[in-house]
């Protein structure tokens, strides 16, 4: 059994454009519906490394990007950048990026803020939206 610091082989870390920004990107498995996953504050893509083999195992091509300013990911410099109607555009990017029919959209803490806000909005449809605080 592996322990929960290991990461699954079957994850690879990739770079997406969206919205005129460069995301880094945990990726694992393919298919026609995305489970998009969107960390918290001052978390790491690489807290979805026990979810996204699950998710892929359910026939999801699940992402768990690091938001602008994390990791790899761009980062814009001034504060402004960071408005949430910036934040929800990434979202909307990076699943036009995914080019899937469905979306399920999970989110933890300060993504879960971002998650909430997107379907609200209504800015792209989901499937689902799971929310874990």
């Amino acid at each position: 059994m592996k322990s929960t610091s290991e990461i699954d082989s079957r994850i690879r870390t990739e770079f997406v454009e969206a919205n005129q920004m460069r995301f880094e990107v945990d990726m694992c498995g393919d298919g026609d519906k995305l489970a998009l996953c969107l960390h918290g504050f001052p978390e790491h893509s690489v807290s979805w490394r026990n979810q996204l083999p699950m998710l892929a195992d359910l026939g999801y091509k699940a992402w768990a990007p690091n938001m602008r300013g994390y990791g790899n990911s761009s980062v814009p410099v001034f504060m402004e950048d960071y408005s949430l109607e910036n934040l929800m555009a990434d979202v909307a990017g990076l699943i036009d990026a995914a080019e899937c029919e469905e979306v399920v959209l999970i989110a933890h803490d300060w993504g879960a803020v971002i998650a909430w806000y997107f379907a609200i909005r209504q800015v792209r449809p989901l499937t689902k939206l799971i929310i874990c605080n």
